[in-house]
């Protein structure tokens, strides 16, 4: 089986997120939808079943969406969503997204998760590298939380999806970091807002592209 392969549970990956985390894994998604202007050109990194497209388009947020997923069969049930926004679906790993220019708005809707620290520490700067100026990029995913008994909790959770993920996918990073610092503290980004959900565990943050001196 190839790597973080979603194919082998595309169909069910929704049913299975909302058995376990109810309606609050869709709607942490959508915290920062309104800190996006209208009209804006917007890169969708590993957007699974696409969820996320009837809310921008209904929105008005994108002059043009490019929708970059991994798994063939999540960008088969992508296409499923009927909206008017212009959209470029491109069955590739997120490498690809240099070939499409510059954008004013990144979202990495539960992503980030799948890459170890070292890759996650080099796709930082390659975030920025697709950003206009004064672009955005809207992080969503799970966390740990720094305190018992959450924490407890929350790894308790994580271990049960690495066993599941593991299985089904051949997930290969098994860690969680705090993305959100990493981000802030490094040279290229400066946090807007942060939000919570499904009992801090997971979190949706927004950062502005810092200038570079």
């Amino acid at each position: 089986m190839n790597k973080d392969q979603f194919d082998y549970i595309a169909k069910f990956y929704d049913f299975i997120a909302a058995i376990v985390f109810g309606k609050a894994i869709q709607e942490i998604q959508l915290k920062h939808l309104e800190r996006i202007k209208r009209k804006s050109r917007i890169l969708i990194i590993g957007g699974g079943s696409g969820k996320i497209l009837s809310e921008i388009d209904q929105l008005g947020l994108a002059s043009e969406i490019v929708y970059i997923e991994k798994s063939p069969k999540m960008i088969a049930l992508a296409k499923k969503n009927k909206i008017n926004s212009p959209i470029k679906f491109i069955n590739a790993s997120y490498e690809d997204a240099k070939e499409y220019g510059h954008f004013d708005v990144i979202i990495t809707n539960f992503f980030v998760d799948l890459l170890n620290e070292k890759q996650f520490q080099a796709f930082i700067p390659f975030i920025y590298s697709l950003l206009s100026e004064n672009g955005k990029w809207i992080v969503t995913d799970f966390r740990i939380h720094e305190r018992f008994p959450l924490r407890s909790l929350h790894k308790l959770i994580h271990l049960s999806m690495i066993s599941f993920f593991r299985i089904t996918v051949n997930l290969q990073n098994t860690k969680l970091f705090n993305y959100h610092t990493l981000i802030h503290e490094s040279r290229f980004f400066q946090a807007e807002s942060k939000k919570y959900a499904y009992m801090h565990m997971m979190f949706s943050s927004i950062f502005k592209k810092r200038k570079l001196k």
